[in-house]
Parts: C-alpha cells; sequence; structure tokens
C-alpha cells in the first residue's frame, strides 16, 4: 500500500503545483559557471567544485547542468521544516558513462563547516550498473539495488515526510530506498541541501529539478481521489 501511495502522489502532483524551487537551466547560457548564481555553490564555498551549464543534452531544451571531474554543486534550500514534500529531478548517464557519480539530499548543511547530515546518498556505479545507497549519517534505512539506464533521460522522485521522518526514492518509478529521513545525534527536521557530486566520474546530466509541499492532508483517500480524477481527465 506505501508504494501504490507514492505512485498515487507523484501523479497527482505531477499535474501542476507552485513549486518552492525550480531550476531547468535555460535561463543561463551554455559554458556557464554555476558556482555563486542563483544558490548553487562548490561544496563549502570552493568555486572549484562548481559545475557548468550543458547543451550537450537536455530534457527540457536547451540545457542541463553537467556532473563531472571535481563537480561537487550544492543548492542549498529553505523552508522546508514540516510536512509532506516531492522532490523531482532528471538525470541522463551517457552510454560511456563511468565512475561513481553521486546524487545526494541533505537534512543540514553549513557552507564551510559544520554541521552537516546526509539523508540519502544514492551512486550511479558502473562497476555493475547499479544504483546503490551508500546510507545517510545514521537514518534507518531499506535498499532495493536497480540497475540504471544509458543513454536516456530518467525520473528520480523523493516522498519525504518530515513529520513522521520517512522518505521514499525512486529511479525511473522503481523504489531505491525508503525509510527514516534523518537519525542520529545530528539529524534534522528539515531539506537542507542537494549535492551533486561527481567523485571523479564521467559526465552525469541533470535538469528540471522541482520540490513542491504535498496538499494537507496527505491522506492515502485523499490522493486516491485525485489519482481518480487525473486518470478520468486522460480518458476523457
Amino acid at each position: 500500500m506505501k508504494r501504490i501511495l507514492v505512485s498515487a502522489a507523484v501523479a497527482v502532483l505531477a499535474v501542476g503545483a507552485s513549486a518552492q524551487w525550480f531550476e531547468n537551466f535555460d535561463s543561463y547560457n551554455a559554458g556557464d559557471q554555476l558556482h555563486g548564481m542563483n544558490g548553487w555553490e562548490g561544496w563549502d564555498g570552493n568555486p572549484g567544485a562548481g559545475a557548468l551549464v550543458s547543451d550537450a543534452q537536455s530534457s527540457s531544451a536547451p540545457n542541463s547542468v553537467d556532473i563531472v571531474g571535481a563537480s561537487d554543486l550544492v543548492q542549498v534550500h529553505s523552508g522546508m521544516f514540516s510536512g509532506v514534500w516531492l522532490y523531482t529531478t532528471e538525470v541522463y548517464l551517457p552510454t560511456k558513462y563511468s565512475g561513481e557519480s553521486y546524487f545526494i539530499l541533505m537534512n543540514t548543511y553549513t557552507s564551510g563547516g559544520n554541521p552537516k547530515d546526509w539523508s540519502l546518498q544514492m551512486v550511479f556505479d558502473s562497476g555493475d550498473g547499479m544504483i546503490h545507497n551508500l546510507g545517510g549519517s545514521g537514518n534507518v534505512v531499506t535498499e532495493t539495488q536497480v540497475a540504471y539506464d544509458l543513454g536516456v533521460w530518467r525520473t528520480i522522485d523523493v516522498l519525504i515526510d518530515l513529520d513522521n521522518n520517512t522518505h521514499t526514492a525512486r529511479y525511473n518509478g522503481q523504489v531505491v530506498v525508503e525509510g527514516e529521513w534523518y537519525g542520529g545525534a545530528g539529524g534534522q527536521q528539515n531539506i537542507g541541501a542537494t549535492d551533486l557530486f561527481a567523485n571523479n566520474a564521467n559526465s552525469v546530466f541533470y535538469d528540471n529539478f522541482n520540490v513542491q509541499q504535498v496538499p494537507e492532508p496527505a491522506t492515502i483517500a485523499g490522493l486516491s481521489i485525485g489519482l481518480l480524477a487525473l486518470l478520468r481527465r486522460r480518458r476523457n
């Protein structure tokens, strides 16, 4: 039932709602350095860990961000301390992808210092062609290894319930990680930052970041009604 609820939430919210944060990189020029622009920065404020806007690949034309080599690009979030949130982005791994590149969500991030606390670390591992969960900072989760696809855009979606300290992360509709959002002494009830860490891997492209709050009450019944309405609309 929980996985059905996640799918229902994603389907209903995809119809349209105002986003807390949205980024599709199309307001920049290809080759622009994102460090210092619109909330983006290299890890701990390091310009050398930034990343470039690219038109080599895009889901929504013309641009995406190219996470490669030394890139460790962070977007600091604010105002997400309670409620249920849907986080989505699209990812493209080229056919010649090699390395271990990370998609990371943090509940706490301080530029240039501490505290820092990790909630989700999805690793695209070319060694076995699978997505692994490196884990967070003490939060208890269940991992399901999922194979990633090359040469196509795929969606990552994460449903985060801050009030109940849970999250479910999926790749192309398949659950990769589910469990606690935070844990341990440093964990916070918060969506603190996005971190795109290349870890010296080949290029990985991201596009169309969107974070929006699930309308209350976020119940199975409410989401089911919304999903039925969506299905009826598509049939007409």
